[in-house]
């Protein structure tokens, strides 16, 4: 995930680098699945929130998962999009002893404690990569400038929040926490 992360940033276009002043990583899971879990990484630009501006606060603008640029990103993970990523992340999973089949022979409260470790496994994960990104410059190296990563998960309420702050370095997490309701 760190170096898909890392190709990832190092693609970000030319002409929005200038005016990207987030770097956003959405985590989903495909149909609902905890085990499909999956990290686009996006971004958003000084134009988008000018734009919003003009129909929201400056806050819920500027911060606000909903009103930042949603297409054209790439996804990781356990998804078509990346078969290594879904491999690997299948591979863990098993050794973890997270993973289940389709039609396996386990109770709903091993499924739902096997659910909770998969989520917990990718959530992880997302929070390293995003402060890797930091730690080994790259994101900044890319932007020519330190960004926040902002990690949002609809299925998680409030884990947000807490990713974000382990993420980023603490000046650069505070205007999105300072934000948060």
């Amino acid at each position: 995930m760190r170096r898909a992360a890392a190709d990832a940033v190092a693609r970000f276009p030319a002409t929005s680098v200038p005016e990207i002043y987030v770097v956003s990583f959405h985590v989903r899971r495909l149909g609902r699945d905890p085990r499909r879990p999956c990290l686009t990484i996006g971004w958003n630009t000084e134009s988008r929130y000018r734009a919003e501006l003009a129909r929201r606060g400056p806050e819920e603008a500027r911060w606000n998962h909903a009103h930042w640029l949603q297409d054209g990103f790439e996804r990781f993970g356990n998804t078509p999009d990346d078969p290594v990523g879904g491999a690997l992340f299948v591979d863990e999973a098993k050794r973890l002893g997270h993973w289940y089949e389709d039609g396996e022979d386990i109770t709903d409260d091993e499924k739902d404690d096997c659910a909770e470790e998969l989520c917990g496994q990718f959530a992880t994960v997302c929070v390293d990569v995003a402060r890797h990104l930091h730690t080994s410059g790259l994101l900044a190296g890319v932007l020519g400038r330190p960004v926040p990563v902002a990690l949002y998960d609809p299925d998680l309420p409030g884990w947000d929040i807490e990713a974000t702050r382990a993420a980023n370095p603490p000046a650069l997490a505070a205007p999105y926490l300072d934000s948060a309701p």
